[in-house]
């Protein structure tokens, strides 16, 4: 390698990576070089940021869809201690955080086996 160029891929004030280029012949890089370089550069960080505006739009979609799956799995789970324990609404839920700290999981999974128990009951 005997010449290479460097420009920064900066999008809103932040740094996200470097262009490069390299060449093997000596001083084959000029101010134009650089120019283009820099607008392709600018072009390329754009892209970069939306990819990662999107891929965070993504994950906190799945995370939200994850979250709701769990309110209605936990609402049934409650729901079943409820029946099965002559408890009111708030007793349950305080039933369901007792199992998940006594058996150090989360309320989610101690849910799960609770409908997963009465899906069992009734086959």
């Amino acid at each position: 390698m005997c010449a290479s160029l460097s420009i920064p891929l900066q999008y809103a004030g932040r740094t996200l990576g470097a262009l490069k280029v390299y060449s093997t012949r000596p001083h084959v890089y000029t101010a134009d070089s650089e120019d283009i370089l820099g607008r392709f550069a600018d072009q390329a960080a754009i892209l970069l940021a939306n990819m990662h505006t999107l891929s965070e739009a993504e994950a906190l979609e799945e995370r939200l869809l994850q979250a709701l799956r769990d309110r209605d799995l936990i609402a049934t789970a409650k729901g079943i201690v409820m029946l099965r324990e002559n408890l009111d609404a708030d007793r349950a839920v305080q039933r369901l955080l007792e199992l998940s700290s006594q058996r150090r999981i989360a309320v989610r999974e101690v849910a799960a086996e609770i409908v997963a128990s009465t899906h069992t009951e009734t086959v």
